[in-house]
């Protein structure tokens, strides 16, 4: 009896689930898929190849305009465990192909993400560059030179220009979003192929992989956690996974078993190979004193300088001064203690009097340089933060608001997501929202309509 079905290879099925990491790849899900049996010579397997375009005619999203080839591709093929494949196909006008193409690829980067590639275990100081060099492959390979590195923001980017081996210094109180800050400047430049090592200490690689896509496609970052998505709002987790799939990034978390963070840190600066080494929190280094972090300061200072390397140091600030003008400055206590190590300082600051409406999702930032090459430089730039999308973009004064000062912020959202249009009929809504006459904030939302070319 002849057999109809475009079933898998075996060895698409081995590759379905590697690339999956062996874990079922509904976002709720996640469960390991592979592992021991009582019989020593065998491993239990509740994981299964399913096929997103149907393998046989009349069967959940079958596709008629596919070949026999295209339908046994890997390309067709999402690894999941027994009991979320027979739920895709239960209901195949809620798990849609866009749907599964999007589980896909996020699985597919997480797997790839969480392959922590952690240099070696020994503490490492200057007397032990043996322990270095054999360490070297754990990061990434060299190639011949650094790639040019900017924020993104092209206001920003005008004043000052980056030059290799700078140190930045990213600072503001607690919960203003520095963090949310550099993930979209490292965001930005994963895209323009540089690479990134990331020393998470303060949230999980997922976590920081959520809150990238959720500002790459615009959806929010609670939903994308919950998987509470509709169709259209996958497709635009598809287009921005799609976008991110070849970005070069390692994350270190702390991690308990390394004896020194500190020199640890320091060989990914001079070792890693990296265009970008980001520190997410200066304080979880757990460094004893100020003696000992002088010297780690000065040490990140020289190595940065000798491998090229563009260091972001992330510093919340301990508490809010007791001033009237509570923007945070050089001299304060602990930005005093780490400024003179840094090329490029950078305080982020939400003033408590915003006038945006409590409940709205966007608020102004003010990034203010307070040093950056020269000592007299000084400006401030001001930034639309959308908390629910992680997403910071540049906020300017358009000139028809120059006259009214009624208002402490008159101006609007500067530029347009543009997403690589992969999907026919994609259909872009403009949406104005009107805080005040003089304030002007653009937001657009992205609705794909119609089957994938």
């Amino acid at each position: 009896m002849s057999n109809n079905r475009d079933d898998f290879s075996e060895s698409t099925k081995e590759l379905l689930a590697k690339r999956a990491g062996f874990r079922c790849s509904t976002p709720n899900c996640g469960r390991p898929t592979f592992g021991s049996n009582v019989d020593p010579n065998k491993a239990t397997n509740i994981g299964v190849a399913a096929h997103i375009c149907a393998a046989a005619p009349l069967g959940p999203r079958y596709d008629s305009e596919m070949t026999s080839k295209e339908r046994k591709s890997p390309s067709n093929g999402i690894w999941l465990c027994q009991s979320c494949s027979k739920l895709i196909d239960s209901d195949p006008l809620r798990y849609t192909r866009e749907t599964l193409y999007a589980w896909k690829k996020i699985a597919e980067i997480t797997s790839a993400l969480q392959l922590e590639r952690p240099f070696s275990r020994n503490t490492m100081d200057d007397r032990d560059h043996s322990a270095v060099e054999s360490s070297n492959n754990r990061w990434f390979s060299k190639r011949d030179k650094h790639l040019p590195i900017s924020f993104g923001y092209k206001s920003i980017d005008d004043f000052c220009k980056l030059v290799e081996g700078s140190v930045i210094l990213v600072s503001g109180y607690v919960g203003i979003g520095i963090d949310a800050f550099v993930q979209n400047v490292a965001r930005y430049n994963l895209k323009k192929d540089s690479r990134v090592i990331y020393f998470n200490l303060k949230e999980s690689s997922s976590t920081i992989i959520n809150s990238i896509l959720a500002a790459e496609s615009h959806v929010g970052i609670n939903d994308i956690r919950t998987a509470n998505l509709t169709a259209e709002q996958w497709t635009q987790i598809a287009l921005a996974a799609n976008s991110l799939g070849q970005c070069q990034i390692i994350f270190n978390p702390h991690d308990s078993n390394i004896s020194s963070m500190p020199s640890h840190f320091l060989s990914a600066i001079t070792s890693g190979n990296a265009d970008i080494v980001v520190l997410d929190d200066l304080d979880g280094l757990c460094i004893e004193n100020a003696t000992s972090l002088n010297s780690f300061l000065y040490q990140m200072r020289n190595a940065a300088i000798q491998s090229g390397t563009i260091v972001f140091l992330l510093v919340d600030l301990d508490e809010i001064p007791k001033r009237m003008d509570k923007r945070p400055m050089l001299y304060d206590p602990k930005g005093n203690r780490i400024s003179k190590f840094c090329d490029v300082i950078q305080f982020l600051y939400h003033a408590d009097d915003d006038y945006f409406p409590s409940g709205s999702d966007i608020r102004i930032l003010e990034l203010i340089f307070a040093k950056s090459y020269l000592p007299t430089q000084s400006e401030i730039f001001y930034l639309a933060q959308f908390p629910s999308y992680s997403e910071i973009t540049e906020y300017r004064q358009s000139e028809e608001t120059h006259k009214d000062f009624t208002h402490k912020h008159p101006g609007m959202i500067a530029g347009l997501k543009m997403i690589e249009v992969r999907f026919s009929n994609v259909f872009i809504e403009k949406r104005t929202f009107h805080f005040g006459k003089p304030c002007r904030i653009k937001a657009f939302s992205f609705y794909i309509l119609g089957d994938p070319l």
